[in-house]
């Protein structure tokens, strides 16, 4: 995934491979979805470990500089602009959209609040089992609130609608699913409060939904 725009020093021990008359090593790298995935590496080195580096990834600057802080409280209903960010690894994008998704039978016909609100559409080729991931555009400081939690309100109507997940993380690499559900949940807008009591006191935490699309068209989520 992201790691921001800047390079980040990574040690790797070999310590377990001393003595070994010869060794070779390589890069394996896989492609994101899109164009926008170019990953680069430089000034490759192997030589005697330096006296009490750790061996373990190094990044030059604070996770804050990888992630933007966001003040809390915190709300958005997308009127301005979609403002989370499409994320990686993902088959297709989700959107803002404001009144009735594109199929019938499907979606919700108005937003909870204000006028807009962020969806899955999952016609065209965005479906069976496509996954589309919505990430917080910075990450979350707790520390001021004793009992934090999420809230949002999702919309899952139409026969085949696939699932939803709320996950977290506070490392930008590895994700916790907090909550989940799957399937038609009526033509309604539903209330979600999720307890964060587990990051209480965390200063840098993100959020993104994990979507995935059901067998056919009429299973959009927002």
């Amino acid at each position: 995934g992201n790691q921001g725009d800047q390079w980040i020093s990574t040690f790797v021990s070999l310590s377990s491979y001393a003595g070994v008359g010869s060794l070779a090593l390589r890069f394996y790298g896989v492609s994101g979805t899109g164009f926008t995935g170019d990953i680069a590496i430089d000034d490759i080195q192997v030589s005697e470990a330096i006296p009490h580096e750790s061996p373990t990834e190094t990044p030059t600057t604070s996770p804050t500089s990888i992630c933007s802080l966001l003040s809390v409280p915190y709300s958005t209903s997308f009127e301005t602009t979609l403002e989370w960010r499409n994320d990686a690894p993902s088959d297709f994008d989700w959107e803002r959209s404001s009144g009735e998704t594109l199929s019938s039978g499907t979606g919700p016909s108005f937003a909870i609040d204000g006028s807009y609100y962020a969806y899955m559409e999952v016609s065209f080729d965005n479906n069976p089992n496509k996954t589309a991931i919505l990430r917080s555009s910075g990450c979350f400081d707790l520390s001021t609130l004793s009992i934090p939690e999420f809230r949002f309100q999702y919309h899952m109507y139409g026969s085949t609608v696939g699932s939803l997940a709320l996950e977290a993380s506070t490392d930008n690499l590895s994700w916790n699913q907090l909550w989940s559900l799957s399937g038609d949940q009526g033509d309604q807008w539903r209330a979600a409060r999720v307890s964060l009591s587990s990051y209480a006191g965390a200063t840098f935490i993100a959020f993104r939904f994990f979507g995935m699309s059901g067998s056919d068209f009429r299973g959009d989520i927002a």
